[in-house]
């Protein structure tokens, strides 16, 4: 789990247990905190300020020979495995052979609780040394419920009837050394037509994600929660792209989003709905896109992106209508654009980041990071020329030529262009020639169009690989397409 941030986990599995029952469950239920003036017993350790059981058959490390943070001890040491023998401990199941964290099952975890007065939401925590920090989490539960449901306009999470917690509150468990923090489901809602599930959330305030970051951790896990109410199987990058927006929008001081941005930038070529599997923070940076639609399309209103999970509703085993299936009608009834269209302004706008911000583009521009500047694939001199980009962007990734001028060179050239016939290609130039243009599209179907400076000393080449046909973000692969570009300087 990287620092800072958790992901969204998709299926109920994950986090697993830690113990081999010797001294056993008794010793975890126990939950005795620890600390150098206050140690552990003999048979245990401190870890991350809890006494956890040693395991004999564990090799020595330079903290710990315990078994922690979902592994179970073995007569060989530390594992990831269970069986009727080496038993799960703390608040997991084995399942399949794997512990399976399960705080909806196994209530005594957590004998002591706090609840929102204003809303549905109940805070479970181990140990009363912890209420103080139950309290700070609850102030930004109530917060960011606030804020995403009677601001943003989202729904709340959807009711689970009991089925975890002491009512149909919505539980957060807070558990100290998960070292990970997520939203997750119990099942869907019978209820209803489409694909929500009842949520849960886990934190671990004391482990990476806490401090200054706990409160925006909050905002953006409950947004998670309230996702679930609409479509639990939605693409996956638009559970981050919208909670990372979310996130910004609950805590607008945080300013968190700018150092999860040069993942997203640093790879402009990767689709734009690409997944990555949690590789890198492509997904959370990806809330550029919403920050774009908030400033230029809806007048600075975020509340907008509770409606497109609203029009991505859909009955379960489908993803039709998808994300891009609802902007596509929002857009064209709030700006006669397409989603498309969207898209490639977008990767126009992109450009204005940090040192290129010129005032008129995104919020804050000009204080990103030197990394959050979306990478450049080629830096040439305006002179004649080849410029074979290969392997070239995947479907709707794009690419950044920069084309510079020297003392003396022409401010006009002859640029043509030729591309992978298996896509559409849309061809730009920024920043554009007069300050209040941000660029122009290129006109270069015919074969040539010309590429004009004007006073500037350097403009950017935009190339964006489109779907030639009908396009789904289901379909979407890591194919590239190479392309080239031709300068003919007079």
């Amino acid at each position: 789990m990287r620092a800072l941030h958790a992901f969204l986990s998709l299926l109920v599995t994950g986090w697993l247990g830690c113990g081999d029952g010797e001294p056993g469950e008794d010793y975890w239920v126990t939950y005795r905190l620890c600390s150098d003036s206050d140690p552990c017993p003999s048979s245990a350790q401190c870890h991350l300020g809890i006494c956890v059981p040693t395991c004999p058959g564990a090799p020595p490390t330079a903290d710990t020979t315990a078994c922690t943070e979902g592994q179970v001890c073995w007569e060989d040491g530390c594992r990831w495995e269970c069986d009727e023998a080496h038993p799960c401990t703390q608040a997991f199941e084995c399942v399949d052979g794997e512990c399976v964290y399960q705080p909806c099952e196994n209530p005594d975890f957590w004998p002591y609780s706090v609840r929102s007065t204003r809303y549905p939401i109940v805070v479970h925590y181990r140990d009363e040394a912890e209420r103080s920090t139950a309290d700070e989490v609850l102030e930004a539960m109530d917060h960011s419920w606030q804020v995403e449901t009677e601001d943003l306009g989202f729904w709340p999470p959807v009711s689970d009837r009991g089925s975890c917690g002491p009512d149909d509150g919505f539980d957060v468990f807070l558990w100290r050394t998960m070292r990970s923090c997520g939203a997750d489901v119990l099942g869907e809602e019978p209820e209803t037509e489409w694909d929500d599930y009842r949520a849960f959330m886990i934190l671990d305030p004391w482990g990476p994600y806490g401090g200054e970051n706990l409160a925006a951790l909050v905002a953006h896990e409950l947004s998670h929660a309230m996702q679930a109410a609409y479509d639990w199987w939605e693409t996956p990058i638009f559970f981050e792209m919208t909670s990372q927006f979310v996130e910004d929008e609950v805590y607008d001081d945080n300013n968190g989003y700018r150092d999860f941005l040069y993942d997203y930038q640093g790879n402009p070529d990767w689709a734009f709905d690409y997944y990555d599997d949690y590789e890198t923070w492509y997904m959370y940076g990806s809330m550029l896109y919403l920050r774009y639609l908030r400033d230029h399309v809806y007048d600075g209103d975020p509340s907008f992106v509770a409606e497109i999970w609203d029009r991505s509703r859909n009955p379960p085993g489908d993803n039709e209508p998808d994300f891009e299936d609802a902007l596509e009608s929002m857009l064209g009834e709030q700006a006669s654009i397409s989603f498309l269209d969207s898209v490639v302004e977008f990767s126009r706008w992109r450009y204005f980041t940090g040192e290129r911000d010129d005032g008129r583009h995104f919020e804050e521009g000009e204080t990103f990071p030197e990394d959050a500047m979306v990478a450049i694939a080629e830096r040439v001199r305006l002179e004649p020329g080849l410029i074979e980009v290969s392997p070239g962007p995947m479907l709707l990734g794009v690419q950044y030529v920069q084309v510079y001028r020297e003392d003396g060179d022409p401010t006009e050239a002859t640029l043509s262009f030729e591309g992978d016939d298996a896509v559409r290609w849309s061809v730009q130039a920024v920043p554009g020639l007069e300050a209040e243009d941000d660029g122009e599209i290129l006109e270069i179907s015919s074969g040539t169009a010309p590429l004009r400076f004007g006073s500037l000393t350097e403009r950017a080449v935009v190339v964006l690989a489109l779907p030639d046909g009908a396009d789904d973000p289901e379909d979407r692969d890591d194919t590239r397409h190479p392309f080239s570009l031709t300068i003919d300087v007079p």
